[in-house]
């Protein structure tokens, strides 16, 4: 099983978008995704500045620096892509679920789609950061390994995250929150509330 850090840091994202996207609505969430979104692409043409500029004649490991920072872009472009992708079919997923399902079963909805937002986001941001990388065997390795990793890690944090979610709908009520999602635009482009 091969797995890349992103097996363990990234699944909390979606019970977490879960959590705001069930008691804040759906135009939250789509604010969090693309402020996600636009700190990552700040952050790496930071670091792409930094890996080009010039070195001072005491650093000896600009080339280390080049070989671990170096292909942060493609990384970067594929791993935003599949989050842009799956974070917001999790999203319409567990707002269209809240709809059907009557604002009950969160547990249920939260795991149903952040299982295929996952799937999504594996698939898009895989297939971009591997793509002539590896052989097509090892790609699809990785791939599987990190889909279960995160599927694992979706389950053990969804308990969790639907008793935080309880919890905060509970007080977001008593302060007239929890907005409801029946006349929400789904358009993730269309950035009004």
């Amino acid at each position: 099983m091969i797995l890349p850090a992103s097996a363990f840091i990234f699944p909390i994202t979606y019970p977490i978008a879960d959590i705001i996207t069930e008691v804040y609505g759906f135009n939250v969430t789509k604010l969090v995704i693309w402020s996600s979104v636009a700190m990552g692409f700040i952050s790496t043409t930071l670091i792409m500045l930094v890996i080009n500029l010039p070195a001072p004649d005491f650093w000896n490991n600009n080339d280390a620096f080049r070989t671990v920072l170096g292909n942060t872009w493609r990384i970067v472009i594929g791993g935003y892509i599949g989050n842009i992708v799956g974070s917001f079919i999790n999203a319409i997923l567990i707002s269209k679920l809240k709809i059907a399902f009557k604002n009950k079963y969160f547990l249920l909805r939260s795991v149903m789609s952040s299982i295929i937002g996952v799937i999504i986001y594996v698939l898009v941001a895989g297939t971009i950061i591997l793509y002539g990388m590896t052989s097509f065997e090892h790609a699809v390795n990785i791939m599987f390994s990190n889909y279960m990793a995160k599927v694992l890690f979706i389950a053990v944090f969804s308990y969790p995250a639907a008793m935080l979610c309880g919890f905060l709908k509970k007080q977001e009520r008593m302060n007239g929150g929890n907005p409801e999602e029946f006349n929400t635009n789904f358009n993730p482009f269309q950035l009004k509330a």
